[in-house]
């Protein structure tokens, strides 16, 4: 599914008219202006919108089409995508396979309404009985956007659940969490809490009750 998508004249038209707004004098005095109070709520709420949309369309292996500053189009990797790097963005791909049958979103923090948080995972997969099949996990606070935990993903997927494939998975989750945040005052609990996370996250996929034995195994 292609969202945004524009004709080549369209596109050709979008271009010259961002060069000719970004490039004014007023825009330029607007751009480097401190605004506070209004900015400031209106840059909080950007943000807000941009955590909570960025997780299920990286998770979806979404990919951005748009036009370089000479006019030729480019397709990228959502995943790849580097802001302001003269890419002007005119649509957003979604495979129609993105998302599996399941998929599960669990959080570590106080705001149940949004996404922020401490901690957080999100995954989906194809699920055959006990079994996650092209199992993909994203995980959120622990780079400035959301990363794919393919080590983790690779530790599960296809793999029938046991508690010797769920300490696996578990173990590999911490050294995610020690590879992206290496040496950070957060590293210790983030090792830690990451698993009772990763645990909740299996446990809504495969629909089964986080007080199951199986999971006091692991702990």
């Amino acid at each position: 599914m292609r969202m945004g998508s524009t004709s080549a004249l369209a596109r050709q038209r979008l271009l010259l008219q961002s060069r000719r707004i970004l490039s004014s004098p007023a825009v330029t005095r607007r751009w480097f202006r401190r605004r506070r109070n209004a900015d400031r709520y209106r840059f909080a709420t950007a943000l807000q919108l941009a955590a909570t949309s960025l997780m299920p369309l990286l998770l979806a292996g979404a990919r951005i089409a748009g036009l370089l500053l000479g006019g030729e189009a480019r397709e990228v990797s959502l995943c790849d995508y580097v802001p302001n790097a003269g890419l002007l963005i005119t649509s957003i791909i979604l495979p129609g396979d993105g998302f599996g049958p399941v998929s599960a979103f669990v959080k570590l923090g106080p705001r149940h309404d949004l996404t922020i948080a401490r901690l957080n995972l999100a995954a989906t997969a194809w699920r055959a009985e006990d079994r996650l099949v092209g199992l993909r996990i994203m995980a959120g606070a622990l780079a400035p956007r959301p990363i794919a935990l393919h080590r983790a993903a690779k530790a599960l997927d296809g793999q029938t659940l046991s508690s010797d494939t769920l300490c696996a998975f578990l173990d590999a989750l911490s050294a995610e969490v020690d590879t992206t945040i290496a040496g950070r005052g957060s590293q210790a609990w983030k090792r830690q809490a990451i698993r009772g996370v990763g645990i909740d996250l299996i446990a809504r996929l495969l629909a089964l009750d986080c007080r199951s034995p199986l999971f006091d195994e692991v702990w």
